[in-house]
Parts: C-alpha cells; sequence; structure tokens
C-alpha cells in the first residue's frame, strides 16, 4: 500500500500474471506428460507390421484428447483442474486382439487391412464406451456400477497395469517364441533387444523416482536426460540415422509412407469385418473396464481436489467426447485422475490450465510424424512399462495396508487370473466374486428387526384386566417377528432359523408365529420358495403362522408361487400387523378355561378393588346405558367428563385418515375403561368412540364421582385407585412397546 491508502502500483496484476505463468508452466509439463503417453499407446498398438498406422493413430489420441479435454470442462458446477487423456487400461484390455490381427498378415491379409481393422477396432470400442457412458448417466446407473466390491474393482483396474507391462514388453520382442530357448536363441542373434528392454526397465525406474524426487519436474527431466543421453551416445560413435534402426534402438527412423487418414477412413472396405466380430468379448471387456475406470477416475479426483463432482455430467460429457472422436479411430479417452492431480500440484488454475494443456497437445498432434520417427523404442516401452507399473502399484500393490488381507488376496487373485488366463477370464471371475461377495454380505444384514412376543406387543384392542392378566401369562406362546430390508435366499435363512430357534423352547412353547412385513422392501423367488419351509413348519410343529401387513407386490409375489395360506394347515395371512396380533389375542383368551365367562363391568371392578360387594356399590352409582350398532358414544372436540365401563359388546375409536375416511385407530372389549384419560387430565376428546357391534356401557359423570367423595370418601378412594391402576397398566404397556421398538 502506498502513504495515501492506494494498491500499490502492479501489485493485483502481478499477481494474476504470476497465476498464468504457474499455469502456463504447470501446462507444459502435463501436455508433455500427456503427449509422451499418447505416443507411447500409439507406437504400442501400432508396431511391427502395424507400423503404417503409428502416425495417424498418435494424430488420432492427441485429437480425442483435446476434445475430451474441452468437453469434460464444459458447464461445471465448481471450479476443479480436470484433464484427459486417451485411457490405457482400454487399450490393454485390447491388446491380445491386436497382436491377433497383426498375427494373421499374410498371403490373403495384407499389412494395410490389419491397419484398417485395427483402427475399426479402436473405433468400435470407443463408440461403444461413449454410449454405455450416456447410458449410465442418462438412466442414473452409476449407482450399479459403484455396488462392485472395491476389490473386485481395484483387481479390474490393477490387471490392466499388468498387462500394458506384458504389451510394452512384447512391443520390444514381437516375435513369436515358442519356448525359453527359442527367447534366448534370438536374443543371442539380436543383442539389442536385450538392450532396449534393459533400457526401458531402467527409465521406467527412472521415471518412478524422478517422480516421488520432484512430482512437477522429475519425470520431465528424467526422460530428457534419456534421449539426450541416447543421442549424445549416437553421436559419439558417429552412427548415422539410418543405421538407428538397423541397431534397434528407433523404430520409426525411416517411417513408411502412410495416408493421413486412419486406415479404415482411407480404405473402409479394407476392414476384415469377421475378425471385429471374433474380438466382440474382448471389446465388451475393454468396454466394462473402462465404464469402472471413469467413475473410479472422477472419485479419484474428488478425493485428490477435495471437491464434488456432478457424476452423472462428468459421465455425460466423457460420453460424447468418445462418440465425437470414436468414429475416427481413436482410442477411449476421459478424465485421467493422475493427471488432474499432476497439474492442480503444479499450481494450475481450474480456468485456464485445461485451455493451455489442450493446446500444447494440439501442438504436438501437428508434430505427430517426427516425434513418432525420432523416439527410441526404449523410451516408449519405458513409459508403458512406468504407466503399468503406477497402475499395478496403485490399485493393487501399495493397497496392502488400506484393506483387509481378505479384500487384498481377492484383488491380487484377479490380478493373477488376468495374467495367467486373460482379461476376460478375470472379469468372469470377478463377477462371480462380487455376486458371492454381495450375497454374503447381504446375508449377514439383519433381516429381523425385532423379536418379541404378545406380552410386550399387543393390538389395539383394550381388554378387561382378566383378559390383560391371562394375555400376560400366555403371551410367550406368541412370537412375532418384525422384518426388514429384502428378502432373499440369503437373508430369508435367517429368518426360518430364529423362527426355529423359538420353536424349540419348551416354557411356554409357541403355537403362533406372526411375521410383520410392513417393512420389507422386496422379496424374490428363492425366499418365496424358502418360505414353503415356514408352511411345512407350520404343519410338521401344529403352529399358526401367519404372514402380515405384506405390501401389494409382495402378496402378489407370494401368491403367484401359489404358496398356501388360509387353509387347513397352511400359512395365514393378515391385512395387518394388527389385525394379526387381534387374531392371537382372541385364540389365547378362547382357550383359557373361565367358570365366570369373559371379562364385564363387574369383573373388572371386582379384580382392581378385590371385593365384589364394593363392585356392585360401584356399579349402583353409575348409568347403564344400551346402544345399537353405530351409535356415537363420544364425540371428537367435546369436553364431557364422563367415564365409561364397557360391560358387553365392542366399541371402537375412530379418527380420520389421510384419505379424509373414518380409520380406527383402537378397540374396547368388554370390561375395558373409555375416556378415563381426556376426563382426568381436563381435556377434550381426541376422537370419536363409536359402538362396533350392540354394546352396553356403564356411566359416571363428574357430578357423581364428587357426590361419592363428599358422601362415601372410602368408596371415592376405591374408584381413583381403580383408574389409576388402569392408567398405570396403559402406561407400563406403552413402556414395554417402546422399549421392544429401541432394541
Amino acid at each position: 500500500m502506498t502513504k495515501g491508502g492506494r494498491p500499490a502500483a502492479g501489485g493485483a496484476g502481478g499477481a494474476r500474471l504470476r497465476g498464468v505463468a504457474r499455469s502456463g508452466a504447470s501446462a507444459l509439463m502435463t501436455g508433455i506428460d500427456v503427449l509422451g503417453r499418447n505416443v507411447a499407446l500409439a507406437a504400442l498398438v501400432f508396431s511391427g507390421v502395424l507400423l503404417p498406422g503409428a502416425g495417424a493413430a498418435s494424430l488420432m489420441f492427441m485429437l480425442a484428447t483435446v476434445v475430451s479435454i474441452l468437453l469434460v470442462n464444459l458447464r461445471l458446477e465448481r471450479p476443479v483442474v480436470l484433464i484427459s487423456s486417451v485411457q490405457n487400461a482400454a487399450i490393454a484390455v485390447l491388446m491380445p486382439s491386436v497382436f491377433a490381427i497383426a498375427a494373421q498378415v499374410g498371403p490373403g491379409f495384407a499389412a494395410e487391412q490389419a491397419v484398417a481393422t485395427t483402427f475399426a477396432l479402436l473405433s468400435v470400442t470407443t463408440l461403444a464406451t461413449g454410449v454405455v457412458l450416456l447410458a449410465v448417466s442418462v438412466f442414473h446407473l452409476g449407482r450399479l456400477v459403484r455396488l462392485m466390491p472395491y476389490p473386485v474393482t481395484a483387481g479390474f483396474l490393477a490387471s490392466t497395469g499388468i498387462l500394458l507391462i506384458l504389451s510394452a514388453g512384447r512391443m520390444l520382442h514381437p516375435g513369436p517364441v515358442d519356448s525359453a530357448a527359442g527367447l534366448l536363441a534370438d536374443l543371442r542373434a539380436n543383442p539389442m533387444q536385450l538392450v532396449n528392454f534393459a533400457l526401458a526397465v531402467t527409465l521406467a525406474l527412472a521415471l518412478g523416482m524422478a517422480t516421488r524426487w520432484r512430482r512437477d519436474l522429475g519425470p520431465l527431466l528424467a526422460l530428457v536426460a534419456a534421449i539426450g543421453g541416447v543421442f549424445a551416445a549416437l553421436a559419439m560413435i558417429g552412427a548415422e540415422p539410418r543405421t538407428w534402426e538397423e541397431l534397434g534402438i528407433t523404430a520409426y527412423a525411416r517411417l513408411p509412407e502412410t495416408s493421413a487418414l486412419p486406415g479404415h477412413l482411407a480404405d473402409p472396405g479394407s476392414i476384415d469385418w469377421a475378425r471385429i466380430a471374433q474380438a466382440a468379448p474382448v471389446i465388451a471387456a475393454a468396454v466394462f473396464i473402462s465404464v469402472f475406470g471413469a467413475m473410479m477416475n472422477i472419485t479419484g479426483i474428488e478425493l485428490a481436489q477435495q471437491t464434488d463432482l456432478n457424476p452423472r455430467g462428468s459421465l455425460w460429457r466423457a460420453g460424447l467426447g468418445n462418440l465425437l472422436t470414436g468414429g475416427a479411430g481413436a482410442a477411449v479417452s476421459f478424465q485421467s485422475s493422475t493427471v488432474s492431480m499432476t497439474a492442480a500440484a503444479l499450481g494450475g488454475s481450474p480456468r485456464l490450465t485445461p485451455v493451455l494443456v489442450a493446446g500444447v497437445v494440439l501442438v504436438g498432434a501437428a508434430q505427430a510424424g517426427p516425434l513418432l520417427a525420432w523416439a527410441p523404442r526404449f523410451v516408449t516401452a519405458g513409459i508403458l512399462f512406468y504407466v503399468g507399473a503406477i497402475t499395478l502399484s496403485g490399485w493393487f500393490l501399495s493397497q496392502r495396508r488400506r484393506q483387509p488381507l481378505v479384500d487384498w488376496l481377492l484383488t491380487g487373485a484377479i490380478v493373477g487370473i488376468a495374467f495367467g488366463f486373460g482379461m476376460l477370464t478375470a472379469i468372469g471371475f470377478g463377477i462371480v466374486a462380487a455376486s458371492i461377495i454381495f450375497a454374503v454380505t447381504y446375508a449377514r444384514l439383519p433381516v429381523i428387526a425385532q423379536e418379541t412376543d404378545l406380552a410386550a406387543l399387543r393390538s389395539t384392542v383394550d381388554r378387561g384386566p382378566r383378559d390383560i392378566a391371562e394375555l400376560e401369562r400366555a403371551g410367550g406362546r406368541v412370537v412375532v417377528f418384525r422384518l426388514e430390508g429384502f428378502l432373499f435366499f440369503g437373508s430369508v435363512e435367517q429368518l426360518i432359523a430364529r423362527v426355529r430357534r423359538a420353536l424349540a423352547r419348551r416354557d411356554p412353547q409357541p403355537d403362533h408365529v406372526i411375521l410383520d412385513f410392513r417393512r420389507v422392501s422386496g422379496i424374490d423367488t428363492a425366499a418365496i420358495a424358502a418360505i414353503r419351509k415356514l408352511d411345512n413348519l407350520a404343519r410338521l410343529e401344529g403352529v399358526v403362522v401367519t404372514l402380515a401387513g405384506m405390501p401389494d407386490r409382495i402378496d402378489a409375489a407370494i401368491r403367484q408361487q401359489r404358496v398356501r395360506t388360509q387353509e387347513p394347515g397352511s400359512l395365514r395371512r393378515a391385512e395387518t400387523l394388527d389385525g394379526a396380533l387381534e387374531t392371537a389375542e382372541e385364540t389365547l383368551l378362547a382357550a383359557a378355561t373361565r367358570a365366570d365367562g369373559p371379562d364385564d363391568a363387574l369383573t373388572t371392578l371386582r379384580a382392581l378393588t378385590g371385593d365384589v360387594e364394593t363392585a356392585r356399590r360401584l356399579l349402583a352409582l353409575m348409568t347403564r346405558r344400551t346402544m345399537p350398532a353405530g351409535t356415537r358414544l363420544i364425540a371428537r372436540g367435546e369436553r364431557t367428563g364422563e367415564v365409561y365401563l364397557l360391560d358387553k359388546g365392542r366399541l371402537s375409536v375412530r379418527a380420520d385418515g389421510p384419505d379424509g375416511r373414518p380409520m380406527r385407530l383402537r378397540s374396547f372389549q368388554g370390561g375395558a375403561f373409555v375416556g378415563e384419560i381426556a376426563t382426568y387430565a381436563g381435556l377434550p376428546r381426541t376422537a370419536d368412540v363409536v359402538a362396533e357391534t350392540e354394546a352396553s356401557v356403564y356411566c359416571i359423570a363428574p357430578a357423581d364421582i364428587d357426590r361419592m367423595v363428599q358422601t362415601d370418601p372410602a368408596l371415592a378412594a376405591v374408584w381413583h385407585r381403580a383408574i389409576a391402576a388402569t392408567l398405570a397398566e396403559r402406561i407400563s404397556r406403552t413402556n414395554r412397546l417402546l422399549e421392544e421398538h429401541a432394541k
């Protein structure tokens, strides 16, 4: 700041210039890294007899990178450095098919046809990947991709690293060798192959050490030193460029005449579509791996740059980029977490750096031919060795301390299968392993949310004290399982085992089992078949098993499988859990032997007061009223203070449901008190009480209670104790219900 308080000259402008300079340096180094990878991948695919396509392939790979970089940075919601590159994973998976195409060159199948067919192979893979990425975005299928267990996904991606290493080795030694002795003989005849191999491995190690030293300049300096050292050595011995290829140092000192267009565009009629069809499984595997790679790269960018991307938008733009470039013969490309992380670590800005990187790659695209012509073979192979090694290490070797041993070994098994039997076998094994992991893991999830019995969980029917006592005593004979989640062949076995364990009890031995399906989200055919075991169990053990509260789709699925219900000796069905509980209660009470019949007003007061004469005196103070079915005893909102004691019949509490129609909240049987809570709390009535059947009630008004307090205080005290006991029992039952829900 100056003395006058004005900004120092050049303060904001200087900071802006420094930011541009950092972005420029980041873009230059990142762009060179991307160029090197593109050239190396093009050299890998189009080597040997496929060499005529190398220049066009390098150009297409670079143009695809530019298009992808520009697309993925459109309409970003948050500032983030996003750099795309051609993905080595898809190429690594395709290499066996590329080698197979090259091996067919001979009479009847010219090299030009092989080049065109290889470009077509790349095009079909890239276009298919674009379509799948768009579908994943449009239909929000990324959630399904993420269901793949991490060890399996890591195994797929780590396998591409080892396949890339093997392919790079094959690029250095393309000739077929049937045995180790043949390989040694070939190396004696051409020792430069062994020298190139040693130099490539040395360069890969140097790149790794240089990256650990300085992530920004290290790899670039290692490449410059390697290339400069080779050409300096050649100059010292006086070797001319025309002899470099003869020495095996470069493969492209004299590039063949090539078309400016990829082979399949220059001569579409030369494509051997039969060989493309034979490669369909490999193409599918490459698409499969690419989709997983795209998802994992997005996650890696989010973690590395501490941001949050929109996966659907990112996948949509990546898919569109592959559709735009795939037809031209470009390889699969999308956001790269490693390249983006490198650019961000070098100080690149989210807005400027991607554009500058695209510019650097575009300039390199104009020089694709010279880059291929002058690049030593060991440099391109060394880059591929390095990329393959960091892929293998990042997804497998370095994960040992981050994963449980079993998960890490599973990743290693997939890598080993890919190495020994190929990527298709590895993918098949991985999918089977993922299915087993999913089934075992999901089967361990608790499908039983709660196990209780009738002593703790009862229906919404209020009963007299003797009925309540009987249900308390015999409640263990009714076992209730509240289920949740998805029932399938694995999780339903939990249920079968728990039901068997419950039925093995002897004190008391259950004779009713209720399964509450209200919170079950779905059921598969295997689980329905397992439910048939409950049908057999019900018949063999003499147990009533009730399926309660089933959603319509589950009920329809069970009916479709013709599982017997509502037949003698079969499962039972109930609309709601409350209905199933009420039926079980009625069954238990009907089986109880009572000399004086069911509860009524007199038996309730006798049980609460302990004396039949006192009970009769209380009834004498109350007014008896008989009502036909449908009569409203209590109206919602009124402030009358009467307390009712149901003698005969059945009452129900009703309120308006969500759809406006009346619904039953609870019911009262003979011997139950009605309306005492609102009376003693001084509250208005909260719902209507209606006679479900013809009913008889005893009513006592507040004035009657006051008169009893004045004329017979002892009897009034007995009355209040009876009401208090009733309220205490209801509170106790509510507390037990809450405890059961909390388990």
